[in-house]
């Protein structure tokens, strides 16, 4: 009985140290399956995080590009609104001479016609003392025609409603001038 007692502890110890081998197999396998998945996870961050990078850099550099092309527009806008500032106020004062020169000139018209009614003052004098403003019905077509061109220059370049108004009493001495500003500033909605 001790030999089938030794027998079978001895087939026991070997079927342990089998399955503990196997054991180990399997063990070393997982780890090895595991440390491949690990492996593979790495290089698929390690592919996402360049792709992104990359995109981020080209992102970047459109962002940059688009930046400057903006301020060079930016700066090309700066020179052609002072361009047009310039172009305003050699109109605004060609307009404020034509004003001057049709009401003391007149078409044909005696100085009392002309003194009757008077273009305005020159720029920046505002009605003189003693000097009635001019109604915008009083005035002939020449002389509405040169309010009217001030009264365009002044919206083309941003002027307010009540500033251009404004403008056209103190500088040309009419009075009431907001129908005609209202004219000028519908006719240029009208052409946009």
């Amino acid at each position: 009985m001790r030999s089938i007692v030794a027998a079978a502890e001895s087939m026991a110890a070997a079927i342990r140290r089998e399955a503990e081998q196997d054991a180990e197999l399997r063990r070393r396998e997982a780890e090895r399956e595991a440390q491949e998945y690990l492996e593979e996870a790495r290089r698929r961050a390690d592919a996402l995080v360049l792709e992104r990078k990359r995109r981020i850099a080209e992102l970047s550099d459109l962002l940059i590009e688009r930046a400057e092309s903006i301020l060079d527009r930016l700066e090309q806008a700066d020179a052609v609104r002072s361009q047009l500032q310039a172009l305003v106020q050699a109109l605004g004062e060609t307009a404020h001479r034509v004003a001057r020169e049709s009401s003391s000139a007149g078409s044909g018209r005696e100085p009392a016609d002309a003194a009757r009614v008077p273009a305005g003052p020159p720029p920046g004098e505002g009605p003189r003392r003693g000097e009635p403003a001019v109604s915008v019905r009083d005035l002939d077509r020449e002389q509405l025609d040169a309010a009217r061109l001030v009264a365009l220059q002044m919206a083309v370049a941003g002027g307010r409603r009540d500033e251009i108004a404004a403008h056209l009493s103190r500088e040309l001495g009419i009075r009431d001038a907001a129908p005609l500003v209202d004219e000028v500033l519908e006719s240029d909605a009208g052409r946009r």
